[in-house]
């Protein structure tokens, strides 16, 4: 029996059967608590609904058929529920609603809203939210099935909400923050913590770089983006690792308490970003330019068509124009429009606008052409698709791309489970991590797909009864009742995963 069916049997029992609207009374209670089409009704949708009346009618229904009458006492399966989400300080909704529904107290579609404000009419729980993966409070029409949503103490989430807010400036300062960073602020516990809400639900990218992380938030101000915006006025395109070069000098500007990422992981980064087409080599940065200040443009246009040039000339120009030395030092030396080359001693030191710098391209050979080709598709579908677009349309428009990602010019494949060759109308293009759960440049990477065919091996990985680990399928369902489904599933448990379907990133799959 789970909470549904324990309530709805108290309420046909103790709901007198002279009563006239026995059954719409019970019905306006389970409503109430969400067993029914909508997670958190209103009162005036539950009387609108049930044909009851007024909102204070509604709730004159259920005080007296059941708010009044009803302990915790009469509901032991309610009871176990609440306990085992009582053990919970913070967590994703749906690792919480799994636990429950192996416990056998919930269905599926129970709404954990409904538990805890049945739990709170009894006074059996404590005071818990439902937030999004920005810490906000979840309304009455915002889905909890959504993956990206948690549950929490009000003490756990304004814990979370001071350490996001930590998480959230560093990159911004820095253009990205190393979570050597965050340990440093928050303390290791509490980086460890906020680090794992980041991967399961907040916009964080994160980039590797050998045993160190370094993160970024691309949907808020950040340094980095600014200054590829100033770039943009002057160049729509620049070579991959003179402008990692020239951002990492640029990030001199500010002081610091930390140390700013290497050329290297803003290399990677640009890569990486929804941001940046990537082609030969080449970045094409996929938002507008920003005007620049009055010293930078008079820094364009003294260096323009010069090539390499020599500070004393040019400090002593914009001298003569009237700019300080300080906003002179700036505007050259520390500027994300000028390449400074620091090959010879400092005195010797060269700068060229970043438009005109020469450059032996050492990033073209990064990504193979097909596979930048389809992710600048997907970049490009992301970032500039416009808001007239629909999110139903975009995502028809992102599958499209994939499946031509995974099956352009091809009669048939192999599954990627099970191994065997159908055509390709008898195979899906399944994600390996859940759409939902993707961050942007995870959206933008074609790897994030492979075939499973619809004959059984696409069932069992959504229903998570196989998954992918070091390379080999595994079963997850090693229950002595054998149904068909079960079978299959152990049928696979083995199987090597063909090199094509493993490459992108380990965590695709489940593994950090």
């Amino acid at each position: 029996m789970n909470v549904e069916e324990e309530l709805s049997q108290w309420l046909d029992i103790n709901i007198p059967l002279r009563r006239v609207n026995k059954s719409r009374d019970a019905q306006a209670v389970l409503l109430h608590y969400g067993f029914g089409d909508i997670a958190w009704p209103t009162l005036e949708q539950i009387g609108e609904q049930l044909s009851i009346g007024t909102r204070e009618r509604v709730r004159q229904v259920l005080n007296s058929t059941f708010k009044t009458k009803a302990s915790i006492e009469h509901f032991p399966v309610l009871r176990v529920a609440l306990e085992e989400i009582s053990k919970v300080d913070f967590e994703s909704i749906p690792e919480v609603r799994k636990r429950l529904i192996s416990l056998g107290v919930i269905s599926p579609s129970t709404r954990i809203r409904g538990l805890l404000n049945l739990g709170s009419d009894l006074r059996a729980i404590g005071n818990y939210e439902l937030v999004d993966h920005d810490l906000t409070k979840l309304s009455r029409s915002e889905a909890e099935f959504d993956e990206k949503t948690f549950l929490g103490t009000k003490s756990a989430i304004g814990d979370l909400k001071k350490t996001f807010k930590k998480a959230k400036t560093l990159p911004g300062l820095l253009g990205l923050a190393a979570k050597a960073y965050l340990e440093d602020e928050i303390g290791p516990e509490a980086a460890d913590r906020i680090w794992r809400f980041m991967e399961l639900g907040a916009e964080a990218e994160v980039i590797k770089d050998g045993d160190q992380q370094w993160y970024i938030f691309e949907n808020r101000d950040n340094t980095l983006i600014n200054s590829c915006e100033k770039v943009a006025s002057i160049s729509s395109s620049n070579n991959v690792q003179v402008l990692a070069e020239t951002l990492r000098n640029s990030l001199r500007r500010r002081t610091k308490k930390y140390e700013y990422p290497s050329s290297e992981v803003i290399r990677k980064w640009i890569y990486q970003s929804k941001w940046f087409e990537i082609t030969n080599g080449v970045a094409v940065f996929l938002v507008s330019p920003q005007p620049l200040t009055e010293i930078e443009q008079a820094v364009v246009q003294h260096l323009a068509g010069k090539g390499p040039s020599m500070y004393p000339p040019l400090k002593d120009h914009l001298l003569g124009l009237g700019f300080s030395k300080p906003n002179i030092d700036k505007a050259v030396t520390t500027s994300p429009l000028v390449f400074v080359d620091k090959t010879d001693i400092r005195k010797k030191y060269t700068y060229t606008l970043i438009s005109e710098v020469e450059y032996a391209d050492k990033s073209s050979a990064d990504f193979d052409e097909r596979y930048r080709v389809f992710s600048n598709r997907l970049k490009r579908l992301l970032t500039t698709g416009g808001p007239e677009v629909s999110r139903e349309v975009r995502v028809r428009r992102e599958q499209s791309i994939l499946r031509e990602w995974l099956f352009n010019g091809k009669l048939s494949e192999n599954c990627a489970i099970c191994g065997k060759e159908y055509s390709v109308a008898a195979l899906v293009t399944a994600h390996k991590k859940k759409r939902a759960d993707c961050t942007d440049s995870e959206k933008t990477d074609p790897r994030i797909v492979f075939p499973l065919c619809l004959f059984g091996c696409d069932f069992l990985y959504e229903a998570g009864m196989v998954r992918i680990f070091n390379g080999k399928v595994v079963s997850s369902r090693k229950d002595t009742e054998q149904t068909t489904d079960i079978l299959v599933a152990n049928a696979v448990d083995g199987n090597a995963v063909d090199e094509r379907w493993l490459k992108g990133k380990a965590s695709y799959f489940g593994q950090t």
